[in-house]
């Protein structure tokens, strides 16, 4: 089964444009399948439970990962734990997509691949000041100081040497990210085997 795995993934800091890529591709993209990894830390306001994350105990995950359930899973942070699940990655016989940190995205496509399977691997890059810009939007209660301090605590690195060996990096800083989201379908298309000949814009 592993052999029919597809999988895109979707890595890069907080505020570069990751979820607006990923909506791109969901969007534009028939039959590919959103990954839902599982997490050890608390849902935010907005978010739904089997939507962004399985939100788990650690004992649910700790059993999950005995089992080993997990094609791959990481510390994030001192207390989180995040993994993707083999059931998750079957899912779709179309392909999937996951917004994952980049060591994970590089883990899976070497247990995919090893399994037979295939994986595209994205990076997504935005200037920090941008970054900055796009999560006070996202979330106007934070201060100055708690963005800054979000953008230094972010597990994911920001230096493009980091994502060397990915098939792709997109240069999101632009605030239109119709351009970074065109090139990312149509990088994702040609991975899946998609005719490119739906030129609707994407985001």
């Amino acid at each position: 089964m592993e052999s029919s795995i597809r999988l895109i993934t979707i890595s890069g800091p907080r505020g570069a444009g990751k979820g607006t890529i990923l909506d791109a591709l969901m969007s534009t993209i028939p039959g590919l399948r959103r990954v839902v990894p599982h997490t050890t830390r608390v849902a935010r306001a907005y978010e739904v439970n089997g939507r962004e994350y399985h939100f788990v105990s650690r004992a649910d995950f700790d059993r999950l990962r005995l089992h080993g359930e997990f094609v791959w899973w990481s510390h994030i942070g001192p207390t989180q734990l995040a993994g993707t699940t083999y059931d998750e990655l079957r899912q779709s016989s179309r392909g999937s997509v996951l917004d994952v940190l980049p060591s994970g995205a590089v883990a899976l496509r070497d247990k995919i691949v090893e399994a037979g399977g295939s994986a595209f691997l994205m990076a997504v890059h935005a200037s920090r000041e941008e970054r900055a810009r796009r999560i006070a939007k996202r979330q106007p209660d934070l201060s100055r100081d708690d963005i800054q301090r979000l953008l230094d605590e972010d597990p994911a690195p920001p230096d493009l040497h980091h994502y060397r060996s990915f098939d792709l990096i997109i240069r999101n800083s632009a605030p239109d990210a119709g351009q970074a989201c065109s090139h990312a379908v149509a990088a994702g298309r040609a991975f899946l085997g998609e005719s490119l000949s739906d030129r609707s814009r994407p985001c």
